[in-house]
């Protein structure tokens, strides 16, 4: 059956991975079959009202949860499906504080309690939304899948032959993500700056939080550091394949993610990950299989944590590769897009 579908969510035009599964998530959806319209909202309540019949089911992302909220509560009654699509609650992200994370886990669950169903790439998400609803929401799990990269077709990828040589190179760790204090860069930095064998490349927008992105340049400025660092800005397709080809690491030590749709991306390249310590991704990476988790809580823990991983792999180049083909074996049997949309559209289409 055919679906009139709707997203509602904010401008999906910034570079972020949550924008990015939105964007593809409704592309697939349209691919399958289904009329999909998106709405962004710019924070202001304002968004074009689409004509025609009403739609079977509005996917919202939980992101604008505060507006949802007061759209649902106006409308209840009298409103199609409403599923939350919760890439993760910001509740859920420890650098926030316990006095901001205790006022969003209120809104958050208030918000969660006016929908029918949550949507949610990890079963990590679907769970902690669950969990601030205070009850057991119809849920689907649907990961990004493996057939995009950036948002772009998935490129030709190294073979086993490729990724082991890499192991035997340059150490080359690939940072892929905005640069914003969760995504934690400075850690990732002070753990470098103890391991001389490693080079960094560092992708992903400045803007969102210029301070962080200034104190992550002057740290690279440092006599342990110099040379040895770069910035690349936010990477399309194209440039980020090169990236990752011809990096040996992917090193996004998140303190959550939702997911980490990046490390899946790193993974297609044969590069085993230093990824989040909580949320999502412990549903893709695999510990000491295909990377490992940093899950100290302060930032010294944290870098002395990374700094050793890196000292691990930079004694065992044997090691590295292993991880890395387990890594590219790991993306092989992964879902695609069109596998996870299957997943949606069920929620979607439930009564």
């Amino acid at each position: 059956m055919a679906l009139k579908i709707e997203i509602w969510g904010p401008p999906l035009a910034p570079l972020t991975g949550g924008n990015l599964y939105d964007r593809i998530l409704a592309e697939t959806l349209r691919e399958r079959g289904h009329e999909v319209t998106i709405r962004e909202f710019a924070g202001d309540g304002a968004a074009a009202q689409p004509e025609g019949l009403p739609p079977h089911a509005v996917l919202q992302d939980e992101l604008l949860h505060r507006e949802f909220l007061r759209e649902n509560l106006a409308r209840r009654g009298l409103r199609p499906r409403i599923v939350a699509l919760v890439h993760h609650p910001q509740s859920s992200e420890p650098e926030r504080g316990e006095a901001q994370r205790r006022r969003l886990r209120e809104e958050e669950g208030a918000y969660l309690r006016t929908v029918d169903g949550v949507l949610s790439p990890s079963r990590a998400s679907v769970e902690a939304a669950r969990q601030l609803a205070g009850c057991k929401l119809p849920a689907a799990v649907a990961p990004p899948g493996r057939d995009r990269l950036a948002g772009g077709a998935l490129p030709a990828l190294p073979g086993s032959g490729e990724i082991r040589a890499k192991a035997g190179g340059r150490l080359r760790a690939a940072f892929v993500g905005n640069l914003i204090p969760r995504k934690r860069l400075l850690e990732l930095l002070e753990g470098l700056a103890a391991v001389p064998e490693w080079s960094l490349s560092v992708a992903g927008r400045e803007d969102l939080d210029a301070d962080y992105a200034a104190r992550a340049h002057r740290r690279t400025s440092r006599s342990d550091l110099a040379g040895r660092v770069r910035f690349l800005g936010a990477l399309g397709p194209e440039p980020l394949a090169a990236l990752l080809r011809e990096s040996t690491l992917l090193a996004v030590p998140s303190t959550h993610e939702g997911f980490g749709i990046v490390y899946l991306e790193g993974f297609a390249f044969g590069l085993p990950a230093l990824a989040a310590a909580s949320g999502g991704a412990a549903e893709i990476v695999s510990e000491d299989e295909t990377g490992w988790s940093i899950r100290a809580a302060e930032p010294r823990d944290a870098a002395a944590r990374i700094a050793e991983c890196l000292r691990i792999l930079a004694a065992d180049r044997g090691l590295l590769a292993t991880m890395g083909l387990r890594a590219a074996e790991r993306h092989r049997s992964h879902p695609t897009w069109r596998e996870s949309a299957a997943a949606a559209e069920g929620l979607l289409a439930d009564r």
